[in-house]
């Protein structure tokens, strides 16, 4: 039952975050509003899928939180590379980037993660 909650919790705040931080994407900019909402939902529910594998990961091997949040990060900047170099989509002007890959994808795992996993663990 704390996997079906955490992975509730995930889709609705990377919800929240994929409709926000699209902006910072010339390809979100531009599409139409019945491609754009079926996007947001899809990613948003591998985000959440992600975030609850890789916390039932840490905790099947007892490892440390700030294991789960590092694995995130890098699970993130592998996946947006791929995106960028398929030209799977594109960054506006506006998107922050660190080492070549957007901020906001580069964060937003880990710390929509921990925000889940931390009210999660309000219940």
């Amino acid at each position: 039952m704390e996997y079906v909650l955490l992975f509730h919790i995930a889709f609705l705040l990377n919800f929240v975050w994929e409709v926000w931080h699209s902006q910072l994407y010339t390809t979100c900019r531009t599409m139409p509003l019945a491609d754009y909402i079926p996007l947001m939902t899809i990613q948003s529910l591998k985000d959440a899928l992600w975030i609850t594998l890789a916390y039932a990961i840490v905790l099947w091997f007892s490892l440390p939180l700030w294991v789960f949040a590092l694995g995130l990060v890098i699970f993130s900047a592998l996946v947006e590379l791929h995106a960028l170099r398929t030209k799977r989509w594109e960054y506006a002007p506006e998107m922050p980037t660190l080492f070549g890959i957007g901020l906001t994808p580069f964060i937003e795992l880990a710390l929509t993660g921990l925000l889940a996993l931390a009210l999660l663990h309000m219940y």
